[in-house]
This record gives C-alpha cells, sequence and structure tokens, in this order.
C-alpha cells in the first residue's frame, strides 16, 4: 500500500497479586509479576470457534488481521502469544514446544519457541477464542 512504514508498540503484561491476611497481626503479600515492551516487530489477533475438529493456524501465511496499513500480517518468527477462549482449549505450537490452556476467557502467555503453526482444540463442546500473535 505504500506510504508510511507501520510501528507498533506494545507491552505484555502479567500481574498476579495477593494479599494473604489474618485479621490484624499477620499480613503476606504473594506476587508473581512480568512486563515487556515491544517497539518493533509485527502483532496481529486471530479469532474464531473451535469444535470437534481442532483448528491449526499458520503464522507464515497472511492472516485475516489487518496492520494499520491494511495489509495482512504474515511472520517469519514467533516471539510471544497470548490465548484465552471462553470454554476448555488447549492451544500447542508446531515445534511441540509450545503447550498452554485457557478457559473462562483466562490469558495465557508464553514464548513462541520455534513455532510458527499453531493448533487449537476445544477440550469439550465448542470455545470461542482469541489468539495475539508477536513477532517478526
Amino acid at each position: 500500500m505504500g506510504g508510511l512504514p507501520v510501528s507498533i508498540n506494545g507491552r505484555i503484561n502479567v500481574d498476579c497479586l495477593f494479599h494473604d491476611t489474618e485479621s490484624t497481626t499477620s499480613f503476606k503479600v504473594v506476587s508473581l509479576d512480568s512486563s515487556d515492551g515491544y517497539t518493533q516487530g509485527k502483532v496481529a489477533i486471530v479469532t474464531g470457534t473451535v469444535g470437534t475438529a481442532s483448528v491449526t493456524i499458520d503464522a507464515t501465511a497472511p492472516l485475516a488481521y489487518r496492520d494499520a496499513s491494511g495489509e495482512a500480517v504474515s511472520f517469519s518468527s514467533v516471539s510471544r502469544v497470548a490465548f484465552m477462549a471462553d470454554s476448555a482449549c488447549t492451544l500447542t505450537g508446531d515445534a511441540s514446544d509450545v503447550a498452554i490452556r485457557s478457559h473462562h476467557n483466562y490469558a495465557s502467555v508464553t514464548d513462541g519457541g520455534n513455532s510458527v503453526e499453531f493448533t487449537i482444540a476445544a477440550t469439550a463442546g465448542t470455545a470461542t477464542y482469541r489468539l495475539l500473535i508477536y513477532g517478526t
């Protein structure tokens, strides 16, 4: 499409924080957090429904997602993936180094490993999913 180059500015945050208290005499904080910012690369989100047949997403092929310039996004490598589904689902990568699970729209995040193809499978019934892909 010509014009100005597309740029991104984003982050992936994971933040878990619990206050463990017993009356007013004892207080503990349990936390785990991670935050990474990104100013280069590409991002895409893929949404859909999966039922008895699994769904495979090839990130090297042009995806339905279009960037700010209107171009379909494809990746040569995947650095991070975030996945969420409304019912129990698994996301696995083609290089057998990505395996995460989601249900109740809980977001799961992992690195892309060496995978560029991802398979989404519903544990039972059907599920609506969202997969965010970040890479180059």
